[in-house]
């Protein structure tokens, strides 16, 4: 969301120290953290090509109609994490039962330390299909990471 205004240049001064009063009494750090929507949590054990295939159809994506964006929480590594390419993280993900890939483009270089030293982690993600090379399995293209418990 955007808005405009026209201020006099002999106010500006003077705006823009009460628009900074205002943002430090209206707002907390916690208002300038970044944050992900999440439009779900679905255990790995559910995922599965169909719903891939599902989430597909409701195409196309963008500003009206944007892309889900799902969590999955206290995960395992079951591969170590993998730098492809300028920045692409790869590794495979368990809950125990289902393993599933999750990629990362642009990720390695912010989370390749994390996935070393966390035994557990929460990810957000867009469920895709990927067939490079093989045949269709599940991926999680990653959105964020962090370690599970914050």
């Amino acid at each position: 969301m955007a808005a405009g205004l026209t201020v006099r240049e002999e106010k500006i001064a003077s705006f823009s120290q009460l628009i900074n009063e205002f943002a430090a009494n209206a707002m907390t750090v916690e208002d300038l953290l970044p944050t992900i929507e999440l439009d779900g949590e679905v255990p790995l054990n559910q995922l599965s090509l169909k719903l891939a295939q599902i989430v597909d159809s409701l195409e196309p994506f963008g500003e009206g109609n944007p892309t889900p964006v799902f969590c999955s929480r206290n995960l395992s590594l079951k591969t170590a994490p993998v730098i492809h390419g300028k920045d692409t993280l790869k590794f495979w993900v368990t809950d125990g039962e289902v393993v599933v890939q999750a990629v990362g483009f642009g990720m390695g270089e912010k989370y390749f330390d994390l996935l070393k030293t966390t035994p557990k982690i929460d990810l957000a993600y867009n469920l895709s299909i990927d067939d490079w090379n093989k045949d269709p399995i599940v991926s999680l293209k990653l959105k964020d990471i962090r370690e599970s418990g914050e």
